[in-house]
C-alpha cells in the first residue's frame, strides 16, 4: 500500500507499526500532565452553563436544528469509573496491546492523548486570558470477530465529558465491497473524515462543524475500484447525530462521497511528515440530504438540510496541501426562503525532514450568502515538531477569527494555542 501511493518508508527506532502505535513516547512527564489536565477539565465542566453545551452540541451547525437532544446524564452517571480507568491505564503504560494476534488479532488497544493551553490575546482587563480546553484522552479498540468481520470502538474523555464516538462492525463481503453498521463518521469528504490523529492543527478544520454530517447511526456500503484509485462511499442513517439511536420521525439521512486518487491511494491525514517519494493527489466530491421534523414550540415542522461540495488534496515529499469548498441549504417550513451557507478553506504544511512543520490555514464561512454582512474569516498559522517516535508532537498554533455584524461592526477572537499530542 505504501509503495502504491508513493509514501516514504522509514526504518529504525522511529518506525511505526500502525496508525496509532509507536516504539517510544517522549517527553516522559507528559503522562502526568495529561492525567492532571483531564481531572481538572472534569471539575471545570461541572460548572459550565447549558448555553455553551448547546452551542457545541452535534446539532449546533450552521442553520441546523437537531431533531432531538441527546440525553447524556445517564452515561455520565454510570460510566465515569470505566471511562477513567480504561483511558488512563493504557496511557500510563504507553504501550499497544494485542490479543490473539497477529492473524487475526482479536483485540488491538491503541489511543491518543492531547492536552494544552489557550492564551486569549483579545482578553479585556479582569477577564481570564488563560484556559485549558479541548484536552482529551481517546481509546481505540479494534479487532476481528471473524475472518471477514471487523469491529471498531472509539471512546473518549474530553473536557471532563465521557463520549462514545464510534461503535460499529464492518463486514468485508468480498475484496472490493464492504458493509459497515453502527455509529461512525458519515461519508462526506476529507474535511471531516480525516483521522483526528492526523490533523495539522490542534482543532479540526472550521468547515467540519458547519457542513459535515458528523457521527451518525446507520449502515455504510463501500466499493473500491481500479486498485482503490476510485472508492465509492454511501450511507443511510437516522440523522440524529451520535449516541441517539431513536428516530423521532419517519425520515432518514442519505450521504455519499466518491474518492478519486489516480496516482494511488492518499491516506486520510492532513500532514505529510512521514514523507512521500512521489506526488499523489485526490479529489473527493460528496454531499448529504437530511429531511427531518424540527420542534418549534408546540409544533413539529418539516425541514430539509442538504450539503454538497468537493475536497482536493496533494501530497509530495513532506508537503501537504488541501482545499475544500462546500455549500449547504436549509429549507425550513417556517422560513420565507431557503437559507444557503458557503464555506471555503485552504491549508498547507511542510515538514522539514519530517520534524519541524510550518503550517497555515485560511477559511471563510458565510452563514447566509444573501447577506453581505455576516461572513466569518479564520486565519491560522503555527509550527509542529514531531519527536523521534513520530507518534508524539508539540504544536504551537495562532488562531484569529473575525465575525462580521449587520451593523457594520465586527468581533474578533485571537488565541495562541500550545499543546502536546501523543499516540500509543
Amino acid at each position: 500500500m505504501a509503495a502504491a501511493c508513493g509514501k516514504r518508508e522509514r526504518s529504525g527506532p522511529g518506525e511505526r507499526e500502525g496508525p496509532f502505535s509507536a516504539s517510544g513516547i517522549e517527553p516522559s512527564g507528559a503522562l502526568l500532565f495529561a492525567a492532571v489536565g483531564s481531572f481538572r477539565n472534569a471539575l471545570v465542566a461541572r460548572f459550565r452553563v447549558g448555553s455553551f453545551a448547546a452551542l457545541t452540541s452535534e446539532g449546533g451547525r450552521l442553520g441546523f436544528a437537531p431533531k432531538t437532544e441527546a440525553k447524556g446524564g445517564a452515561v455520565k452517571k454510570y460510566l465515569p469509573v470505566f471511562a477513567v480507568a480504561s483511558l488512563l491505564l493504557p496511557t500510563a503504560t504507553r504501550a499497544k496491546f494485542t490479543l490473539g494476534g497477529p492473524e487475526p488479532p482479536y483485540l488491538n488497544v491503541a489511543g491518543q492523548a492531547k492536552f494544552g493551553t489557550d492564551y486569549d490575546l483579545e482578553a479585556e482587563e479582569m477577564e481570564p486570558f488563560l484556559s485549558f480546553s479541548n484536552g482529551s484522552i481517546s481509546m481505540f479498540l479494534t479487532g476481528k470477530a471473524a475472518p471477514r468481520l471487523d469491529y471498531f470502538f472509539h471512546h473518549s474523555f474530553t473536557d471532563g465529558r465521557y463520549t462514545i464516538y464510534e461503535c460499529y462492525v464492518r463486514w468485508q463481503a468480498f475484496r472490493l465491497f464492504s458493509l459497515t453498521a453502527g455509529q461512525s463518521k458519515a461519508p462526506f469528504g476529507r474535511v471531516y473524515n480525516s483521522s483526528a490523529a492526523r490533523l495539522l492543527f490542534k482543532e479540526r478544520n472550521p468547515l467540519a462543524a458547519g457542513f459535515a454530517p458528523q457521527y451518525q447511526i446507520g449502515v455504510r456500503p463501500e466499493l473500491e475500484l481500479l486498485d482503490n484509485k476510485i472508492s465509492v462511499h454511501a450511507g443511510v442513517y437516522n440523522g440524529n447525530g451520535r449516541n441517539v439511536p431513536a428516530n423521532p420521525d419517519p425520515y432518514f439521512m442519505y450521504t455519499g462521497c466518491v474518492h478519486i486518487a489516480p496516482l494511488g491511494p492518499v491516506p486520510l491525514g492532513e500532514s505529510a511528515h512521514e514523507g512521500y517519494d512521489s506526488p499523489v493527489f485526490a479529489v473527493a466530491p460528496g454531499g448529504y440530504v437530511n429531511p427531518m421534523k424540527v420542534v418549534s414550540g408546540e409544533m413539529r415542522v418539516d425541514s430539509l438540510m442538504t450539503a454538497y461540495g468537493v475536497h482536493a488534496a496533494l501530497r509530495w515529499d513532506y508537503f501537504a496541501l488541501d482545499a475544500a469548498y462546500y455549500l449547504s441549504d436549509l429549507d425550513y417550513q417556517l422560513r420565507e426562503r431557503v437559507l444557503t451557507s458557503s464555506g471555503l478553506t485552504v491549508q498547507a504544511g511542510y515538514a522539514i525532514e519530517g520534524r519541524l512543520e510550518p503550517i497555515a490555514r485560511f477559511s471563510v464561512i458565510d452563514p447566509d450568502v444573501d447577506d453581505d454582512d455576516d461572513a466569518k474569516t479564520v486565519i491560522e498559522a503555527g509550527l509542529n515538531y514531531y519527536f523521534s517516535s513520530y507518534a508524539s508532537r508539540l504544536g504551537l498554533n495562532f488562531h484569529t477569527s473575525t465575525q462580521q455584524k449587520p451593523d457594520g461592526e465586527s468581533t474578533r477572537i485571537s488565541q495562541l494555542r500550545l499543546y502536546y499530542e501523543m499516540q500509543y
